[in-house]
């Protein structure tokens, strides 16, 4: 064996693994971009599928709080038309006080959670 140099079994093995890990390089690289841009897109989505289910919920709440509302001033108008025109009462005082206050507790009640729902902290 003139002329060839024996290489260490071991020094070839840590060059080969050198040579296959920069090849690998360039492939992990762009797989692990693929993942965070998958990640990235998962995310957005939530997102929207989050905001968009918040809106449909403040809809809600508003539609709710209006009708209630409608629904009070009616029995209101109708509680003061009584008692003007025929001087007799449909509703007590206590039975009127105690719509105006539960009316004025789900408004503010619904204001609330609305608010508390599209404002989250994360």
């Amino acid at each position: 064996m003139c002329g060839v140099k024996k290489i260490p079994s071991k020094k070839v093995e840590q060059s080969l693994r050198e040579i296959i890990q920069r090849e690998r390089e360039p492939q992990l690289t762009h797989e692990k971009q693929a993942i965070s841009s998958r990640r990235l897109q998962l995310q957005n989505e939530s997102e929207e599928q989050k905001q968009k289910l918040q809106k449909e919920f403040a809809r809600w709440a508003k539609l709710i709080v209006s009708l209630w509302l409608i629904f009070i001033a009616i029995l209101l108008v109708a509680a003061a038309a009584t008692s003007f025109f025929w001087q007799s009462k449909i509703f007590s005082d206590k039975v009127l006080i105690t719509l105006l206050t539960a009316t004025t507790v789900n408004v503010l009640g619904m204001v609330v959670i609305v608010i508390k729902g599209l404002f989250a902290n994360k």
